[in-house]
This record gives structure tokens, C-alpha cells and sequence, in this order.
């Protein structure tokens, strides 16, 4: 793992540890608004929404004497505006004491940012709206694609990237790998025919061995076939 990624990751799993997991709420039902909401309260941090003509503008955190805001912009989803929450409480836990203003727009989330401050808190917040141990328990019930990103109030884009780093932790596999193995589990959600997916043979294994190598390697002959018009 980067080496960037490891305080904001290990913060975000410890937040999920003391107010949700330690207190034994079910995983199964796991609502990332729920943890939203609580973090908020503990820090007093006042959650403001207003609508902005640009649309690209997520939020901002802003800390000053007086108080602490996190704005967001209510022309979002509730999906999107979890994770720019997220985000902004990522940039409180992790970079308050660098500066006192951060603001977001869509150019900054999720995978195209390149600020590491801005990275950071992607992490941050991908652990804290999905974190590993929740995954793990949906994808032991053979969940699909759609219906975790319903439950834990995430969008696709969100869940989708998610797995990425779910994946490249859990089994050693490289972003082109990881995004072979969920666009399968995607497709086969779509036909509510998820128990075929191939992350579900290789999810519960533990590195790179030869059965998620030769999962790879099947998806990747499927792919090629599809693009040359192949039969299968």
C-alpha cells in the first residue's frame, strides 16, 4: 500500500471501529450517513447546504475560531454529497493543522486527483463509507453490485473505485485486474445473475495465488474474444 494512504485509511477504520463497529450495530445494514451524521455531532461541526450554479463545486470545510462548517452543494445526489462529506471530514482529520480552508470540486474526488491532500482524503473517505469489514460480509452474502451501493448510501462511482482499492489490498491485483474482475461483477449484477461473477471466486482468497491468476486470465480471453467477435 502507498504509503500516503495508511494514516488516512487506518483513521477512517478506527472512526468505523469506535461508532459503529464497537457498538454492535449490524455490518449487514450498514448506512454511511448514520457515521456521517455521528462524526459531525462528536466534532460540532456545523453541515450547511447550498445550492451553486456551478454544478462541478462539491463542498468546502471551512475553520475559523468561531466555528467549524462543512458545506456541500445541494443540487447533488444524496449518494454524491455522502462523499463530499466524507471527503471534508477527511480533510479535518487529517489536515487541520495545515490550513483552515479546503475546497472541492469534482476534478478533485475520487481516482483523477492528483493533490496528495486531496488523495488522502479520497482514501479517507472510500474507508469510511465502505469499509473493508462491511464488504466483506456483503460479498459473503453474495450481494450484488447495485444493492451495496442502495444499503450503504454510496454511488456506483464511488462503490466502483471503492472495490478497486478493496481489491488491489485484498489480492495484490493491479488497477487493470481490479477493473477486469468489477466490470464482470457489474454485468452480472445488471441480470440479477451476481452468484456467477467472478469475484466471488477469488474475493475470500488471500494474495495473488494461481486460482485469481487464472480467474484473470479467463476474463481477459472472454474480453479479447468479445473485441475480435468471437463466439464463446
Amino acid at each position: 500500500m502507498n504509503s500516503n494512504f495508511i494514516e488516512p485509511i487506518t483513521i477512517a477504520s478506527s472512526l468505523f471501529n469506535k461508532y459503529y463497529k464497537n457498538k454492535n450495530h449490524d455490518l449487514i445494514t450498514y448506512r454511511s450517513d448514520y457515521i456521517l451524521m455521528t462524526l459531525l455531532i462528536e466534532n460540532q461541526i456545523q453541515l450547511d447546504a447550498h445550492l451553486f450554479r456551478n454544478d462541478l463545486f462539491c463542498g468546502m470545510l471551512i475553520l475559523d475560531e468561531s466555528e467549524k462548517t462543512i458545506v456541500h452543494n445541494s443540487s447533488h445526489s444524496e449518494e454524491k454529497r455522502n462523499f463530499t462529506i466524507a471527503h471534508e471530514l477527511g480533510h479535518y482529520y487529517l489536515h487541520k493543522d495545515k490550513q483552515s480552508q479546503f475546497v472541492d470540486e469534482t476534478t478533485n474526488m475520487l481516482d483523477n486527483s492528483n493533490l496528495i491532500f486531496e488523495q488522502q482524503a479520497n482514501a479517507f473517505a472510500a474507508e469510511l463509507l465502505l469499509p473493508q469489514d462491511v464488504l466483506s460480509l456483503m460479498f459473503s452474502y453474495r450481494y450484488n453490485f447495485f444493492r451495496i451501493a442502495k444499503i450503504t448510501r454510496v454511488s456506483y462511482e464511488c462503490l466502483h473505485w471503492r472495490l478497486v482499492t478493496y481489491l488491489k489490498q485484498k489480492l495484490s491485483l493491479n488497477k487493470k485486474e481490479s477493473l477486469l474482475i468489477i466490470e464482470n461483477y457489474v454485468e452480472c449484477s445488471k441480470t440479477k445473475s451476481q452468484e456467477k461473477a467472478s469475484i466471488f471466486n477469488i474475493v475470500f482468497m488471500f494474495g495473488y495465488t494461481p486460482a485469481v491468476r487464472s480467474e484473470v486470465l479467463r476474463l481477459e480471453e472472454i474480453v479479447n474474444s468479445q473485441l475480435k467477435g468471437i463466439p464463446l
